[in-house]
């Protein structure tokens, strides 16, 4: 007897998730360049950050977390069980990232 197709796991619920904050978040809105225009020059915070994967403990992000991505200094964010509790819960975290 297996585990029925609708079912999600803790680490199927790991794996969309993270998969979808880490290639979302790539460059923040204000940092990326518009199309046909100048290159933007990132701030050296920005250059190091982004080579950095962020995790959390608990069920919520905190606030710093939070001020980094919008300041495109946060390369991706990755969960582990202790930030999930239900497939809605990591996907308004996810939502709540992006």
């Amino acid at each position: 007897m297996g585990i029925p197709e609708t079912a999600i796991t803790r680490r199927g619920a790991l794996a969309v998730g993270a998969g979808a904050v880490i290639g979302g978040l790539g460059l923040s809105r204000t940092a990326q360049a518009a199309p046909e225009s100048k290159p933007v020059k990132l701030t050296p915070a920005q250059l190091a950050g982004q080579r950095v994967i962020f995790s959390y403990p608990g069920l919520t992000p905190p606030a710093s977390l939070l001020d980094q991505i919008s300041a495109g200094e946060a390369g991706g964010v990755i969960f582990f069980g202790e930030n999930i509790t239900s497939l809605s819960q990591i996907a308004a975290v996810v939502a709540q990232l992006n």
